[in-house]
């Protein structure tokens, strides 16, 4: 039945424990998992779409798993997927992350951190959507693991768990302001990284603080201060940027003996023109970076790839938003295949589009095949 090249998908689809009871065990785990993984690679995207690809290609799954029963239906897919424990599944897919990330040569490596709510997901209680925390890699373009949260104001909650399960060793962690906070610089830090983060309201005395260093900065024309400053313009689609960004030295400031590793902060000013008509922003920072205001820059702007290239390609990609789900447990778990898929396809080093990959792992065994046996 199976062979060498499927040992890693069935090794890594075996260590996720399964939670129904003996006599409700027509199907396995392992050939429910597989099924709906590959049909995901090759385009499906709900418990029908599953059953639809894998009634097609029954002969072929079966070289890998066991389908005594022929396929299950979509609602025995549906109700496993709503009983697998979403954490346990969350730490599985980010250990395996782990095997996929590339050496890069880049200095510095970029761990943006971003939550995403699953639009589908209101469920039969009707008691709110829910909400998964995700860590992107920017250097290696892959979705380094996720976390499920209850909803959207458990982020913090669901920040210091997902932490622990990275590698930051050598990397710098960014998040949103909401994550700014002194147990998350310690975590940061006490694992081997390095942080930028926005300081907003949230953090207000330490805002203050670090807002009244640049006023003073700025009225005596940096006389006396260690600071960096560096400058970005960038034109396109009818759009005019400007970016500035300032960094100064932290060591004096009253947070520097709360903030671990806390050594510069930041201050960026950008002004966006489109149509003759300007708006401006403002935004602090809190960084545990030597001074190097071109490296801050660079990090601050690589923080929206997590919206870019993964929240917006997953929902135009994998229609993540248009799915509806009988409950968030399950909506959360098969959010996690969903990137478990889309990193096997970001790895694959053809210069095509997700969606030209998919449509080429449906039509053909040869590439389906090759893409198994490198990335999993």
């Amino acid at each position: 039945m199976t062979d060498e090249k499927s040992y890693e998908v069935l090794r890594f689809l075996s260590t996720i424990p399964d939670p129904r009871i003996d006599r409700c065990k027509r199907y396995s785990l392992e050939s429910i998992l597989f099924t709906s993984l590959v049909a995901m690679l090759c385009g499906a995207d709900s418990a029908h779409e599953i059953v639809d690809f894998a009634d097609g290609n029954e002969n072929w799954i079966k070289n890998y798993v066991e389908l005594p029963d022929g396929i299950p239906s979509h609602d025995t897919i549906s109700r496993v997927f709503s009983l697998i424990d979403k954490n346990i599944f969350c730490r599985m897919f980010t250990e395996w992350t782990q095997f996929l990330k590339k050496s890069t040569e880049r200095e510095h490596k970029v761990i943006a951190i971003d939550g995403k709510t699953l639009c589908g997901s209101l469920g039969s209680d009707l008691k709110g959507m829910a909400h998964m925390l995700h860590a992107w890699s920017v250097e290696n373009g892959l979705c380094l693991g996720q976390q499920a949260v209850k909803d959207k104001s458990n982020e913090v909650t669901a920040m210091l768990p997902l932490l622990k399960m990275l590698d930051l060793k050598g990397c710098i962690v960014t998040a949103d302001a909401i994550h700014s906070h002194k147990g998350t610089a310690r975590a940061i830090i006490e694992q081997g990284g390095d942080y930028v983060l926005p300081i907003k309201d949230n953090e207000k005395t330490f805002k203050e603080e670090i807002e009244t260093l640049f006023q003073d900065a700025f009225k005596n024309g940096f006389r006396g201060i260690d600071a960096d400053e560096y400058e970005t313009l960038g034109r396109g689609h009818g759009r005019i940027e400007y970016r500035k960004y300032w960094m100064i030295d932290a060591e004096e400031l009253p947070a520097a003996k709360e903030w671990m590793g806390l050594r510069s902060v930041g201050f960026c000013v950008r002004e966006r023109t489109i149509k003759g008509k300007t708006t401006k922003e403002e935004a602090y920072f809190a960084a545990s970076l030597e001074l190097d205001a071109k490296l801050f820059s660079g990090v601050v702007q690589d923080h929206w790839q997590v919206e870019n290239k993964l929240h917006w390609v997953v929902d135009v990609t994998f229609r993540e938003d248009k799915q509806r789900y009988k409950d968030k447990t399950m909506a959360q778990n098969l959010s996690c295949l969903r990137k478990i898929a889309f990193n096997i396809l970001k790895k694959d080093p053809r210069k095509s589009s997700l969606k030209s990959k998919r449509l080429r792992a449906a039509s053909s065994l040869v590439y389906r095949e090759e893409i198994l046996k490198n990335y999993l």
